[in-house]
């Protein structure tokens, strides 16, 4: 007998024995195994990546400002003069709408339109601007056109 054959023989010769004897740990049927080669066909999708390099330009941005010359006001007089020609301070004032610093930007803004340097300053509850004038500051309330001495500047 060929090796294979007598294995199986005494595998068959074992379970019959197992069987017969009604040994505890033996099973009371017999399930066979069979193994069956069938064929399988695998479709894979495979998602492919591509990369698209594209030139890019890169623009440098530079901001260019039209030269400022900004004078302070010659004297107290031309300040004056200059308040009396403009119309800020018959702006409508609409509470926390159009308020004081409303009017502070809007009268320094006009004052750069016609080349005067006038700032802004204040505090939470109210803004003014000002100006400097022979080494002396002043305010200037915009809604009311009042110039009031604040301090000197050395």
């Amino acid at each position: 007998m060929k090796p294979l054959n007598t294995i199986l023989l005494l595998v068959i010769i074992a379970g019959c024995i197992a069987v017969g004897y009604g040994l505890p740990h033996a099973p009371e049927r017999v399930v066979e195994l069979v193994f069956i080669e069938v064929p399988v066909e695998r479709i894979v999708e495979v998602e492919r990546l591509v990369e698209v390099v594209e030139e890019v330009e890169v623009i440098k941005e530079v901001l260019v400002y039209p030269e400022v010359n900004l004078r302070p006001f010659a004297d107290k007089g031309e300040l004056r003069e200059w308040l009396r020609q403009d119309k800020t301070n018959e702006l409508e004032y609409i509470y926390k709408r159009y308020d004081c610093d409303d009017f502070a930007v809007a009268l320094s803004i006009a004052a750069a339109e016609d080349g005067y340097y006038l700032g802004i300053k204040g505090s939470l509850r109210h803004l003014q601007n000002f100006t400097i004038i022979d080494g002396k500051m002043y305010k200037v309330e915009p809604q009311t056109d009042e110039i009031i001495y604040w301090h000197k500047v050395d």
